[in-house]
């Protein structure tokens, strides 16, 4: 029997050729382009964006600029 990796959806995340794009838009979000997002880091960006708090989570916030 096959060892479940969980959460992946049948598939490794190192294969690159699984990689998506990943478009965030809002009239306050500097244009730039992010080389590699994870998805656990989606949650915790838009909570800072939005002045949230989330408490402890496993993703990191990533560097979106905001436009001043």
């Amino acid at each position: 029997k096959r060892k479940s990796l969980g959460g992946l959806h049948g598939y490794a995340p190192d294969r690159t050729e699984m990689d998506t794009g990943f478009v965030i838009s809002d009239c306050s979000i500097r244009r730039s382009v992010l080389p590699r997002v994870n998805l656990v880091d989606i949650a915790p960006t838009l909570a800072q964006l939005r002045g949230w708090r989330l408490g402890k989570v496993d993703g990191e916030v990533l560097p979106v600029r905001l436009d001043e």
